[in-house]
């Protein structure tokens, strides 16, 4: 059963459809966001990923091709909700034209179908929400964890060490990495056991941050150096206290 809060676009309810969903295994309760809208879902923890998507099209009238379901990365549809880590409690990400659908049913559908742009500008802003977390580029370095010799996260510091290093963080290639800053020099040095690579503050163009959902107090921070996505540095388990020094040292 798909129940939203006081706040949300109520679902119109399909019961007849509904009730003839088989629920397998343990029923689970657990939350899906589309945007800024959620609904509380039961279903079966067995069942798999392609029937929740029948079920959510049953609820809201939303084709399963439009559908996007994101819990640690992309959802298989053969996958079970158990196969794919979904537990009591649990958030699952939607992308893609849930809430606007939503909205056509409450209003009956009587306005006018939104134009191709503003679908596509709809779609752009909800990829957008994804967390770097849950891409798949990113889920292949975080499942990794912390490396040997990460600095637990601490809450009300915002300051480098007095040593201007930072060790126990990890690159793209899931490699231990260490960071070191000279404020004489005006660089970032990242060590690694391969070798170093020198970034001059100046060359830096932004310094951006999220959280690392699956790792309590831990942060990746992206430094762009360059004109395009390409010239992008991302360092992974970066621990809080850090995270505001990091940046007010290199931008200022």
């Amino acid at each position: 059963m798909a129940t939203p809060s006081s706040e949300e676009i109520p679902i119109e309810e399909h019961s007849e459809q509904l009730s003839q969903t088989n629920f397998k295994g343990e029923i689970i309760k657990f939350e899906i966001k589309a945007g800024k809208i959620s609904y509380q879902i039961e279903f079966g923890a067995e069942n798999t990923v392609l029937e929740l998507k029948q079920y959510i099209e049953a609820a809201s009238g939303i084709p399963v091709a439009n559908q996007k379901l994101m819990f640690k990365g992309s959802m298989r549809n053969e996958a079970t909700l158990t196969e794919s880590g979904v537990l009591n409690g649990g958030k699952i990400l939607c992308i893609g034209s849930l809430p606007s659908a939503i909205q056509l049913t409450k209003q009956k559908a009587t306005e006018t179908t939104a134009s191709l742009e503003q679908i596509l500008e709809s779609e752009a802003k909800a990829k957008a929400e994804v967390p770097w977390c849950h891409e798949e580029k990113h889920r292949r370095v975080i499942m990794h964890g912390p490396p040997d010799g990460s600095i637990s996260p601490e809450s009300g510091k915002h300051s480098l060490p007095p040593s201007g290093q930072i060790t126990g963080l990890m690159n793209s290639r899931c490699e231990r990495i260490r960071i070191r800053f000279s404020a004489y020099e005006r660089v970032m040095v990242i060590l690694s056991d391969k070798g170093q690579e020198v970034l001059s503050y100046n060359k830096i163009r932004s310094v951006n941050s999220q959280p690392i959902e699956q790792y309590e107090g831990y942060f990746m921070m992206a430094l762009k150096y360059g004109e395009t996505d390409k010239h992008v540095k991302f360092i992974y388990f970066v621990p809080s206290q850090f995270v505001d020094a990091i940046k007010t040292t290199i931008i200022g």
